[in-house]
């Protein structure tokens, strides 16, 4: 297995973490830390505005993840024609654009 095939199998298990992650936070489960959540200065302060911004941001997790992997999936077609680079810079895309377009939604959404 060449290194141009793993890439897209590994991101396949980020997408897979960002889905496990998201769930407790969906379901509410999550209290206010400083190490697990949409964490800033209001919504640590306020335990109705925590629960209420990170189950927001628990579904844009989710909605990541699944995006994430449904493109790894069809990467892994064609990471044999793609050079490494190539599909290092895809992944990385995928993963980072709706991460950091969720993020700013959610902190726009909210005021934060």
């Amino acid at each position: 297995m060449t290194i141009s095939c793993l890439l897209p199998i590994i991101f396949l298990f980020v997408g897979l973490i960002f889905i496990i992650l998201s769930i407790p936070l969906i379901q509410e489960k999550v209290s206010p830390n400083v190490f697990y959540g949409f964490r800033t200065e209001k919504t640590l302060s306020n335990p109705d505005l925590w629960y209420k911004v990170n189950k927001d941001f628990g579904y844009k997790m989710l909605y990541s993840g699944i995006i994430l992997i449904v493109c790894n999936l069809i990467l892994l077609s064609f990471s044999r024609s793609l050079g490494i680079t190539a599909i290092l810079v895809i992944d990385l895309l995928i993963l980072l654009v709706p991460l950091i377009v969720s993020i700013f939604i959610t902190a726009y959404n909210y005021n934060l």
